[in-house]
């Protein structure tokens, strides 16, 4: 825990561009991953890849701060007319079982209502799946190791109209 934090500070999301979450993906939460980090995914709710996903959506980033100190990041984008995927999740260590996740996975979701989806879907490690089930992911897949860089890894939804 970091000393100088109060637990009475209050923190915010802002939205973010790639360029300012880039470094935490690459450093922390991909360090040395095989294939480019990308601000898009093409992998679909169904499993299968799309690549048109890059054509026809933009992302949003979101990036929690403690003055110059990135406190955690995460993104989204639709895969599909009305399904949006949250990827990137990632809260430094100093500020973990603080809300952080909490607070970028909500904002995620309210981009993705924003937006007109029903769902938001994720394919979360297993060390964060706790926080998505904190705000309402169900984890609908089995654990998946195989073909995973930084796995294993699960299929979670959380339905968001209707």
């Amino acid at each position: 825990m970091n000393d100088t934090l109060s637990s009475e500070k209050e923190f915010k999301v802002e939205v973010a561009t790639f360029e300012d979450i880039y470094p935490t993906w690459d450093e922390h939460l991909w360090p040395d991953r095989k294939s480019p980090i990308k601000e898009m995914s093409s992998m679909t709710y169904d499993g299968d890849y799309d690549m048109s996903i890059y054509k026809k959506y933009k992302p949003t980033f979101f990036i929690v701060r403690d003055g110059y100190t990135v406190v955690g990041v995460n993104s989204g984008h639709r895969t599909h007319n009305d399904h949006y995927r949250s990827r990137g999740l990632y809260v430094n260590t100093n500020y973990r079982r603080m809300g952080m996740s909490t607070l970028l996975l909500n904002a995620t979701i309210d981009q993705a209502i924003k937006e007109n989806c029903s769902i938001v879907w994720t394919y979360p490690r297993l060390t964060s799946i706790r926080a998505y089930k904190k705000v309402g992911f169900r984890r609908i897949s089995g654990w998946k190791n195989e073909d995973m860089e930084f796995g294993p890894n699960c299929l979670c939804v959380k339905n968001i109209n209707g």
